[in-house]
């Protein structure tokens, strides 16, 4: 994977990693790349590099999280494990399931899968905002057969199956 800096935002951070993740496993090194992964570790030599820069990557996104969480971004008790896994099994993921015929256009592509990936995970881990009453906003739950969201109160999760979502202000 390349470094980058920081963009200034959780969001934007996250989604330059998820960018790099679509390159690497819907591009051209995609073999290479799960062959690496899979291989590294009984080849003496490319198995410290490989361990050392896992290590460095994993680090640096978690970095990544941790920055988001200090500037409020998402919630206090946020796990980056889990935030970071999702976001990275996901890209992955949707890569190598993308049938052959369609994985070119994914490579050249891929800011609209990754900028939902990115919004459907934030949505899941940032706090809900108070209403401008002081108070929670009360949620309704009910099938449209489409999400409907309200951006500036952003909801944590909620159990149960929802097709649609609307507040009461």
């Amino acid at each position: 994977m390349r470094s980058f800096s920081s963009t200034g935002t959780l969001r934007g951070d996250l989604v330059e990693l998820a960018t790099q993740m679509l390159d690497i496993y819907a591009g051209d090194t995609s073999r290479v790349a799960l062959r690496l992964g899979l291989e590294a570790a009984a080849i003496p030599g490319v198995a410290e590099h490989y361990e050392a820069m896992r290590r460095a990557q994993a680090l640096a996104a978690r970095a990544i999280v941790r920055r988001g969480i200090r500037r409020g971004e998402v919630a206090p008790d946020t796990s980056a494990t889990l935030l970071l896994d999702t976001l990275t099994g996901g890209a992955m993921m949707h890569a190598l399931i993308t049938p052959a015929d369609r994985r070119a256009d994914l490579a050249r592509n891929t800011g609209a899968y990754v900028t939902r990936l990115v919004d459907f995970l934030l949505r899941a881990v940032t706090p809900a905002l108070p209403s401008r009453a002081g108070r929670m906003p009360t949620l309704h739950v009910f099938d449209m057969g489409q999400f409907a969201y309200a951006p500036a109160h952003p909801m944590r999760h909620v159990e149960g199956e929802c097709r649609g979502r609307q507040f009461d202000d």
